[in-house]
């Protein structure tokens, strides 16, 4: 038999516009059919373009964990880029995993696991979809139980619905702590992306031996998570330029052989242990 699903009339994809009346409407009705068949993941957004879900067929597959984020929301005042997670599951009874980017879920023939997948990444059960964004975000995690149906018999689901809203948006993030910790039986809980900070701006004086080490670096993660990973880039230079960049892999690199006037920008990422990462710039002006 195919899963039982049910789907409330509200769909966003990252840049949609959403509203806090939408948000507690949609985690209610969540929380009001928490024992119902597959409610599954009622705010959804759609992958970025590089990767699509559109393959998998609903009636075997669904979201279970899906990371929702509009990033112009009513009132907010700020228009930007968001993290998104998902998380595909097989309820066909199969176990089997779906394949990260490229995959086919096909059809049953009345064979227990008969469902076609492309190896050509290996086994994924969370795709993690990141757009760049320009500023932090505090994230908000609505979680609860659900069960669902499918041929093979009735699962329990732990659902999770996730809220990103730009850190300095307090009044909105404010507004959200109210409406959502007022919804009878959903835990909120927050947290924040990992922070990047690429340090201050610098001058040298152009030449082959000129350098340049960064002495203000940070970087910060939320509590209970680890940077796995710090890292330098170089982003733009004069043409014809050639800057070398040594210790890329510390918040004190150095960055040398300014032969050429002009101003060289670097980028600083760092990633946390969810692999959550977040990017800032530093620019270094070299003059004769």
């Amino acid at each position: 038999s195919l899963i039982n699903s049910i789907f409330i009339s509200k769909s966003y994809a990252v840049g949609d516009v959403i509203s806090l009346e939408d948000v507690a409407v949609i985690a209610a009705y969540n929380e009001a059919n928490d024992t119902t068949f597959e409610t599954a993941v009622r705010i959804q957004s759609l992958p970025l373009t590089k990767k699509d879900f559109s393959s998998i067929k609903m009636e075997y597959y669904y979201l279970r964990s899906t990371a929702i984020i509009a990033s112009k929301a009513v009132g907010f005042g700020t228009e930007t880029t968001v993290t998104t997670i998902q998380v595909p599951v097989n309820e066909g009874g199969s176990g089997y995993d779906v394949k990260q980017k490229e995959y086919i879920a096909g059809g049953w023939n009345g064979n227990p696991g008969a469902y076609r997948q492309n190896a050509v990444t290996g086994l994924a059960k969370e795709i993690l979809y990141q757009a760049d964004f320009a500023t932090q975000y505090c994230i908000f995690s609505l979680t609860y139980d659900q069960k669902s149906l499918s041929g093979w018999g009735e699962y329990e689901n732990n659902l999770a619905t996730i809220i990103c809203i730009p850190m300095t948006l307090t009044t909105a993030i404010a507004s959200l702590k109210t409406v959502l910790g007022g919804i009878l039986g959903i835990t909120v809980t927050e947290e924040g992306l990992p922070v990047a900070d690429a340090g201050t701006a610098g001058t040298v004086t152009t030449a082959a031996n000129a350098a340049f080490t960064v002495s203000d670096a940070e970087s910060g993660v939320a509590t209970g998570k680890t940077a796995i990973s710090t890292t330098w880039e170089l982003v733009s230079q004069p043409a014809s330029a050639d800057v070398k960049i040594t210790d890329g892999d510390t918040l004190t690199p150095t960055f040398g052989f300014f032969t050429v006037d002009g101003t060289y920008t670097f980028k600083l990422t760092v990633v946390d242990s969810d692999g959550f990462s977040s990017t800032d710039t530093v620019a270094v002006v070299a003059t004769t």
